[in-house]
């Protein structure tokens, strides 16, 4: 599956000398790069010298439902794997990029995503996390957002191991 991407760049980032690269996950889950958002803005961290990649994983709008369906009910799988794959790729093909000095952000889903990377690699120098989801089951009774993550995740309560093998507290 083509992961599509976007990648901000600072002005002086060269093979020469390369930037460090700062991989921010969007929120949502569904939701996607394709749009300026001043909450959401990569050129902030180029102005002070980092290259941004904005990787549309699994579950981003704006590619056919069969790019939601790879991630639905499945926060961490396909996802975390379209994420890895933009970065190997960005890093494999751009000189301008170093590789030593990677890092991964996000908030709400993006955050739920970097306290999943966590679990799962040791990859990133730095990981930052904001307005994220830690424990799943716990953020259903919590959240005006209940009934929606019902139709992908199931009843919490009929179906806990669904929320529980999906959040990021279980994979640390």
């Amino acid at each position: 599956t083509e992961i599509g991407s976007w990648l901000v760049r600072p002005a002086d980032a060269s093979p020469e000398h390369p930037a460090p690269l700062v991989v921010w996950v969007h929120g949502g889950p569904l939701g996607s790069w394709n749009g300026w958002h001043w909450r959401w803005n990569p050129h902030l961290l180029a102005a002070r010298g980092y290259a941004v990649l904005g990787p549309d994983p699994a579950l981003s709008t704006g590619y056919g439902q069969r790019m939601v369906d790879r991630g639905w009910n499945d926060w961490g799988g396909a996802p975390y794997e379209d994420v890895t794959a933009a970065v190997d790729a960005a890093l494999a093909s751009r000189a301008d990029l170093d590789a030593t000095r990677t890092a991964l952000m996000g908030g709400s889903y993006g955050g739920y995503m970097a306290n999943w990377v966590a679990g799962h690699t040791e990859r990133y120098r730095a990981i930052v996390t904001h307005a994220s989801l830690w424990e799943l089951r716990g953020f259903h009774g919590t959240t005006d957002l209940g009934s929606f993550m019902e139709t992908e995740i199931g009843d919490p309560y009929r179906e806990p191991e669904q929320y529980t093998r999906q959040s990021p507290f279980e994979h640390l």
